[in-house]
């Protein structure tokens, strides 16, 4: 008897030996699936000589100089966008640390020491030809912030329509529309143009996207905001001198293509980069950055359409280039700068750029009718009219996201 137990007994441990093996040799499928559905939506274009299958998770920074206050011991921040998978950490040194610690990935900028020097050499080189077009039709969009948690703000613009329309990102133009929501005791904008920048024009919002706002409504008030650039564009039109100059009568603009662009394309970019200045320079003596770079990489939102383009931009991808452009050698807009890398050798930095195509599709699909037929129905007095109820109600609520209202 003691016999055929000890045989039982030894089955049965043979028989949960073999179940064990089975069980971690088998894959397990649905972890994997998890991850890979954590990711973003923003894929590689298949091309004819590979499909690439991983989608792509950029990360990024949203490439926008923030503000802290009005007053001149304001300074300029850094605004993260950390991935998912691998947040950014900032250390902070024991204070007997010898040689001084590096800089974080979170830099603060001091108002009055002298600006931070930046990463060395670029890829992207200063060119005078090819970014001629942007050179006319470059604006800064300068925001200050009378009332917190709002933080100013400095982005770029590009003027894309003779009759003086600027085409920016959103999360640029939102400030704008809260100053038209709150009034310019709260927040206060101004264009401003040249080299350095200067007060030149009003202007007040025809179109910002509602998809965007909606899904982005604490980004203005955010240390650390997430997007990929996907519906991230507003329309201004210039309304008035901001410096009792006479407003031109027809403004120089850029197009927007409407050709495809090509991975090693030369391009020409530019911005009102300012990671490097302090908030004072910001204020007095912010320039124009513009470089000459090229696409790297073409990613669609859908399927296989081109709506947003890497560059490798050099010295113009650093914050505040946000609403800034970039055009092909036929002088046509190709992309609107949304995001972009901001720390590193400027040799390995890129921006990205939404293109006409996803701009022109994702204003359609918003507003009913194509961007062209938009801004030929009517005067730039009547476009802004006819949009002052949406300003209301988009106003409204995006104040109401941030506790303003």
């Amino acid at each position: 008897m003691k016999r055929h137990v000890e045989q039982l007994c030894a089955a049965l441990l043979l028989i949960v030996v073999l179940l064990g093996i089975s069980f971690y040799q088998a894959p397990h499928t649905a972890d994997t699936a998890t991850e890979a559905g954590s990711l973003g939506t923003l894929r590689p274009i298949p091309n004819k000589d590979a499909y690439v299958v991983p989608r792509f998770n950029p990360g990024l920074i949203i490439s926008t100089s923030t503000l802290e206050s009005v007053f001149p011991t304001f300074h300029a921040t850094t605004t993260i966008i950390k991935k998912k998978k691998f947040p950014v950490i900032t250390i902070t040194p024991p204070k007997k640390v010898v040689p001084p610690p590096v800089a974080s990935t979170t830099p603060v900028i001091p108002s009055k020491p002298a600006a931070p020097v930046a990463p060395p050499q670029e890829v992207a080189t200063i060119d005078a030809s090819l970014p001629a077009p942007l050179k006319r039709t470059l604006v800064n969009i300068f925001c200050t912030s009378h009332k917190p948690p709002l933080r100013g703000t400095s982005g770029s613009g590009v003027l894309i329509d003779s009759e003086g329309i600027i085409l920016t990102v959103a999360h640029v133009a939102q400030a704008e529309l809260l100053s038209e929501t709150l009034g310019e005791g709260v927040i206060s904008c101004v264009v401003r143009t040249g080299d350095p920048a200067r007060n030149a024009y009003k202007a007040k919002i025809i179109y910002i996207s509602e998809p965007w706002l909606r899904k982005n409504s604490t980004t203005l008030i955010s240390s650390q905001p997430m997007g990929t650039g996907e519906n991230d564009f507003a329309l201004l039109a210039i309304v008035g001198s901001a410096n009792g100059a006479l407003v031109p009568s027809s403004f120089a603009s850029v197009p927007l293509s409407s050709a495809d662009s090509a991975v090693g394309e030369e391009v020409g970019v530019g911005g009102y980069a300012a990671q490097y200045l302090t908030s004072t320079q910001v204020r007095t003596a912010l320039s124009p950055t513009f470089v000459t770079g090229s696409v790297s990489n073409i990613y669609t939102f859908r399927s296989t359409s081109q709506d947003v383009l890497a560059i490798l931009a050099g010295k113009a991808a650093q914050e505040g280039s946000s609403g800034g452009g970039a055009v092909n050698k036929a002088g046509r807009l190709i992309g609107l700068i949304t995001t972009s890398e901001i720390s590193g050798d400027f040799a390995q930095r890129h921006l990205r750029v939404i293109t006409p195509t996803h701009i022109r599709n994702s204003f359609e699909s918003d507003m009913g009718q194509t961007i062209s037929s938009y801004l030929g129905s009517a005067s730039v007095s009547v476009l802004v009219a006819n949009y002052a109820n949406k300003t209301s109600v988009l106003g409204d609520f995006l104040a109401s996201a941030i506790g303003m209202k």
